[in-house]
C-alpha cells in the first residue's frame, strides 16, 4: 500500500517533498512527524494533497500530524477527502478549486454537508438522480449562477436558497414542488427559473419581483391562475 501511494505522490511533489514524505514513512516518533509536516505548511494546497493520500494509508496519521490549533486543516481534509469518494475527481486540490461540478445520472440519492467546502462553484448540476431535498449547505455556495435539479425527487426548496443572490439560472423541473417559497422571488439576478412537471397549485405574487427574468417554464404543473401582473416582467419573453 505505501508503495502505492508513494508512486502517486512521485508524480505530483518535487524531489524535496517526496525526500520528506519518505522520511515520514520511517518515523515513529509524534513529534518529530509533527516538525517534518511543518516543512509543507509553505505551500498549503501540496500539503492538502499529500495528507489526502496519507489518509487513505492511515487516518490516524493527520491526527497526529495536526495540533488542536490546526484543527480547521484537519476538517479540511477529511472533508474534501470524503466529498471526493463521491465525486472522484483526480486530487482533492482540483476539486477544491472546482467552478463546475456535473454529478448527472450517478443514482445519488444526498449530498454531503461537505460540499459547502466548494466555495468555488459557479455552476452545478445534479440532474437525473433520486435527491429529495436541496441540501442547506448548497444555499451557501454564493458564488452559484447556475443550479440545475432536473429530474430528481424534490419535495420542496430551501427558504436558505435567497443567500444564492449570483444565481442566474435555476433548473428545478420534473421533481415533485408544490410550492415556491417567497424567499426564491428575492433572487433578482434570476434569468431562467424552471419548473416545469412538479406539483405546484399557486404562482405567488412576488415572482414579479424578479425583474430580470426571461424565461419562465411552469407547463405540466395544477396552477389554476397566473398573476396578471407578471406580464410586466421587462424581459421575460417565454412563459
Amino acid at each position: 500500500m505505501i508503495n502505492y501511494i508513494i508512486m502517486n505522490l512521485n508524480i505530483m511533489f518535487n524531489d524535496d517533498i517526496l525526500f520528506n514524505i519518505f522520511k515520514f514513512m520511517n518515523i515513529n516518533d509524534k513529534l518529530y512527524l509533527s516538525l517534518v509536516s511543518k516543512q509543507f505548511n509553505k505551500v498549503y494546497d501540496l500539503n492538502l494533497l499529500w495528507s489526502h493520500y496519507l489518509l487513505s494509508y492511515d487516518r490516524f496519521i493527520i491526527d497526529n500530524l495536526y495540533d488542536t490549533n490546526e484543527f480547521i486543516t484537519i476538517k479540511k481534509i477529511y472533508s474534501l477527502t470524503k466529498l471526493n469518494k463521491l465525486i472522484k475527481l483526480n486530487n482533492i486540490i482540483d476539486l477544491q478549486k472546482s467552478r463546475i461540478l456535473y454529478l448527472s445520472n450517478k443514482q445519488i440519492t444526498y449530498l454531503p454537508s461537505e460540499i459547502i467546502i466548494l466555495t468555488n462553484l459557479q455552476e452545478l448540476s445534479i440532474c437525473f438522480n433520486k435527491i429529495t431535498q436541496i441540501p442547506i449547505s448548497i444555499c451557501n455556495l454564493i458564488n452559484l449562477k447556475i443550479l440545475n435539479f432536473d429530474y430528481n425527487k424534490i419535495k420542496h426548496i430551501s427558504l436558505e436558497i435567497s443567500k444564492l443572490t449570483k444565481l442566474q439560472l435555476c433548473w428545478l423541473g420534473n421533481n415533485k414542488i408544490k410550492q415556491i417559497p417567497l424567499e426564491m422571488c428575492n433572487l433578482i439576478n434570476l434569468q431562467t427559473l424552471s419548473l416545469y412537471s412538479n406539483k405546484i397549485k399557486q404562482i405567488p405574487l412576488e415572482i414579479c419581483n424578479l425583474t430580470n427574468l426571461r424565461e419562465l417554464y411552469l407547463y405540466s404543473n395544477k396552477i389554476k391562475q397566473i398573476p396578471l401582473e407578471i406580464k410586466n416582467l421587462p424581459y421575460l419573453t417565454l412563459l
